[in-house]
């Protein structure tokens, strides 16, 4: 699953066109933000969810905590197993059997995720990166807090019942948090504290299922098969692009 208003279809032309070319999961959906009419794409599954049923805006639009459990029409289950993710991705092949079987292996509150900028990063880092404000809220300013990890959300698995728990707790944080930082990641922060603060067991997502690019040198092991024109892990076509068009620092 993923999400997109009208302004950043464009951006997601490449995504769409891999899932067409190598999606082999149950199902792939769009969630479409906005009043416009509904774009049809082949192999996709496009649910609206308007802008009236969003109950933690953020600047981007951007839906990643659980505001599209209310999709017009959307049709998933309490135990299905959802992977949500950004759009600027592309997906280099289908899932092979051991990554089919972790994401249908994953129990009620369990998440897999994976690092941001590297493994260890702590919130108390990544809060250098969001333009951290100042403001003082009971619960997120506490030592114990800052020194927690921080995850890449913008490729997040979970059991659907899982999923509406963090967006139930981001829902009631949401207005009182929002003013610690500027900037719109602010979302990964705080979905990140939710994992650790509700006691969720945390499955490392592997590089060769998501590998990113976001401010920092790709990990080792990475590799640009130029012949293939695919990122690679540990010789290991990468299920999962991630962003890794813009301003990667590729070990070739």
């Amino acid at each position: 699953m993923t999400a997109a208003n009208a302004a950043y279809m464009p951006k997601m032309t490449a995504y769409l066109s891999s899932v067409k070319a190598h999606s082999n999961f149950d199902r792939f959906i769009l969630i479409y933000v906005g009043d416009e009419v509904l774009p049809e794409i082949d192999g996709v599954q496009v649910h609206r969810l308007p802008h009236s049923e969003i109950q933690a805006w953020n600047s981007n639009g951007c839906v990643q905590h659980g505001d599209w459990i209310h999709a017009e029409g959307l049709e998933v289950s309490d135990l299905d197993t959802v992977v949500f993710t950004d759009g600027d991705m592309y997906l280099q092949r289908g899932m092979n059997d051991n990554e089919r079987k972790a994401l249908e292996g994953l129990q009620v509150g369990e998440v897999m995720v994976g690092p941001n900028q590297f493994q260890g990063q702590t919130l108390l880092q990544e809060a250098s990166n969001l333009g951290f404000t100042g403001k003082a809220i009971d619960g997120f300013n506490q030592e114990r807090v800052w020194k927690l990890p921080v995850f890449n959300t913008g490729c997040i698995a979970a059991k659907v019942v899982t999923h509406k728990a963090i967006y139930q707790h981001y829902v009631q944080n949401w207005a009182s948090f929002s003013g610690i930082f500027h900037h719109y990641a602010k979302q990964q922060w705080l979905i990140s504290y939710l994992i650790h603060s509700l006691g969720f067991k945390v499955k490392n997502m592997k590089h060769s299922f998501h590998l990113h690019n976001h401010g920092a040198d790709m990990p080792s092991g990475s590799r640009w098969d130029v012949r293939r024109n695919v990122l690679t892990f540990d010789g290991e076509v990468v299920l999962l692009r991630h962003f890794t068009h813009n301003g990667a620092k590729y070990p070739l």
